[in-house]
């Protein structure tokens, strides 16, 4: 007889969706029967995951596209805060990211923010890898290609971290607003985000360089890139 599995897809392309659902389907079709679900939305998401709870659907594997709502560094910490209510509910489930984004800075970021049972690197993950990943994680175990673990190795000693205002001021220099103007769209006064950006240029290694190469470091390391977007702020 074979085992039901239900899987949750958190993805807004249909194409992926359809590849996932087609390979799933016919590679484990003797031992399994898979059960798909889609939302492209993390709300509309959380929503069914509360309805099954009160029922009796229990979610086995979410696979969950990140770049719907990782646009910026706070992103990343929006999709954190969504993977917990996923969890809450389904304490058990086994999650899989899905995302585009190549910079192994943030790449990092999304593995030890979330502890993920796998990953999926679009352009980079063939077939061969993705039912390599499937057959780990559907046995209960974490399965990341030899890169990733490469780029978690590179980043093991790296716990910097930003927190908003530090982000806001990071993308006000981004678009060319200067210091002593900052305190028209940040609540701090300018000696105040004077110290602020000294600190994060003393914390990065960047002491005396300006503030060009604070926002260079600052989209090296994932913390903004050129689509950034600040929520509640214009220019």
């Amino acid at each position: 007889m074979k085992k039901d599995v239900n899987v949750l897809i958190i993805d807004n392309r249909p194409i992926f969706i359809q590849n996932i659902r087609f390979l799933l389907s016919r590679y484990f079709i003797k031992k399994y029967k898979f059960n798909f679900y889609v939302k492209t939305e993390y709300t509309d998401a959380i929503e069914i995951l509360e309805k099954f709870t009160k029922g009796d659907i229990h979610i086995d594997i979410i696979i969950l596209n990140v770049d719907i709502n990782y646009r910026n560094y706070f992103g990343l910490v929006l999709v954190k805060k969504y993977i917990s209510k996923m969890k809450k509910y389904f304490p058990e489930v086994k999650i899989i990211i899905s995302t585009s984004m190549n910079e192994n800075y943030r790449i990092n970021q999304i593995i030890t923010k979330n502890n993920p049972f796998g990953i999926i690197m679009e352009d980079q993950t063939s077939e061969s890898d993705l039912l390599k990943l499937f057959i780990n994680v559907i046995n209960y175990r974490v399965y990341y290609p030899n890169n990733i673990y490469e780029i978690i190795e590179q980043y093991k000693f790296d716990f910097f971290e930003i927190n908003e205002i530090e982000f806001q001021i990071l993308y006000l220099l981004k678009y060319g607003i200067k210091t002593n103007y900052l305190y028209h769209y940040i609540p701090r006064s300018n000696s105040t985000i004077e110290k602020i950006k000294s600190s994060l240029k003393d914390t990065l290694l960047l002491k005396n360089r300006s503030d060009e190469k604070l926002v260079e470091e600052a989209i090296k390391r994932g913390f903004l890139n050129e689509f950034e977007y600040c929520k509640n702020y214009s220019y």
